[in-house]
């Protein structure tokens, strides 16, 4: 399950960290992004080969990130009016994304209980290892040592059930998944928020 970088991190980043943390929480956006476009296709679609591979390269959401990191390194500047609508375009895109995560909401059983639980013991505790394993091999900032803490246990984004929906896998477990994620977030992020500033 990729985790909740785009709409929960980079404000959160924002909020905890100020201005200073805003060019890393975008970058670890569209790097987790890219990484969920292409890994999300590859392991959900039934294509083998290099059908997949190129299916996955081919989606919109990894051809608009190629764009934008090519653009900005090239520091190629927008006309303002289209900067302007794709932006509303991208705002318009979650509201859309969670009618239809709350759509998958009015089938949930019992048993999405269990599997969501479940799915928040393993992401807190995968959150946990990854963050360990950057904190004792990879040198970094405090700051982006505080970012990564937070990154690593963020709960996961809808855009998961989108995969599963699209591909037809097991979507109502999904949605459960990310539901009951996404809850747990009000009361473990307020503790990892305090983890993290006191690092």
């Amino acid at each position: 399950m990729f985790r909740n970088s785009g709409n929960l991190a980079i404000p959160l980043f924002g909020y905890a960290f100020g201005a200073v943390a805003a060019e890393a929480a975008v970058l670890l956006f569209v790097v987790s992004t890219c990484l969920h476009v292409i890994f999300g296709s590859l392991i959900l679609n039934n294509q083998r080969g290099w059908q997949n591979l190129v299916s996955a390269f081919k989606t919109p959401l990894f051809i608009a990130a190629l764009a934008a990191i090519t653009l900005n390194l090239g520091q190629v500047h927008i006309y303002q009016p289209i900067a302007e609508a794709t932006q509303l375009l991208g705002q318009a895109a979650i509201p859309v994304m969670l009618l239809a995560l709350g759509s998958q909401m009015t089938q949930l059983q019992l048993d999405g209980l269990k599997i969501g639980l479940i799915n928040i013991g393993l992401s807190l505790f995968t959150g946990a290892v990854s963050f360990t394993l950057v904190y004792l091999f990879i040198p970094l900032p405090s700051l982006h040592l505080k970012m990564i803490l937070l990154f690593s246990m963020l709960p996961p984004a809808v855009m998961n059930y989108l995969y599963a929906e699209r591909y037809q896998n097991e979507p109502h477990k999904v949605a459960a998944m990310v539901l009951f994620g996404n809850a747990s977030a009000l009361v473990s992020l307020p503790i990892l928020l305090l983890i993290s500033l006191s690092l």
